[in-house]
């Protein structure tokens, strides 16, 4: 008799309770997966949250954003940090080409198409203020890559001796929003 209750308790088991607590454990894996989803959104919102608050609203978020991606071409402020950026290295700027390059829209249809704009600059200095000048093309607030640079030595022209300033070619990018 205790032997037919076992092999009951066996057929039993592995006839309902088998199959629900499989059914529980696929619960549970559903569960701990929106569990995740929910508090990734939560930080999500958190983090928003936080940036709003440190520009101090949308307003001023937007004003940030379009110093560094601004809407349009802004060829004035482009020359105006060049200038500035020259100056304040102590390297002059002997030319600057301009090219625009056709709007680049990203396949997602969320985001809007951005331009760019190709510098291409001849620059003269030394070598100390040609690496500080690039490194403060690189930490400027308007988006900008330095995308090649090309190197020339100097020769004066009456002692045919190289001096230590040296021109410089190299390409620049710089980016916008569409309107």
């Amino acid at each position: 008799m205790a032997l037919l209750f076992f092999v009951a308790a066996i057929v039993f088991y592995s006839t309902f309770i088998r199959k629900e607590f499989a059914d529980i454990q696929k619960l549970r894996g559903e569960q701990a997966a929106k569990n995740q989803v929910l508090a990734e959104q939560q930080n999500a919102v958190t983090q928003i949250k936080a940036l709003l608050q440190q520009y101090g609203g949308i307003a001023q978020l937007q004003e940030t954003l379009s110093s560094a991606l601004p809407q349009g071409e802004d060829l004035a402020n482009v020359f105006s940090q060049f200038n500035a950026i020259a100056a304040n290295n102590k390297v002059s700027i002997q030319s600057i080409n301009i090219e625009a390059a056709p709007i680049r829209t990203p396949p997602d249809s969320l985001v809007q198409g951005y331009g760019v704009l190709k510098f291409s600059l001849r620059v003269a200095g030394s070598y100390e203020a040609f690496k500080s000048f690039i490194q403060a093309l690189e930490t400027n607030i308007r988006v900008l890559d330095v995308k090649g640079i090309r190197l020339e030595s100097m020769v004066a022209p009456s002692q045919r001796t190289i001096l230590s300033i040296f021109t410089y070619s190299l390409v620049v990018e710089a980016y916008y929003q569409t309107k």
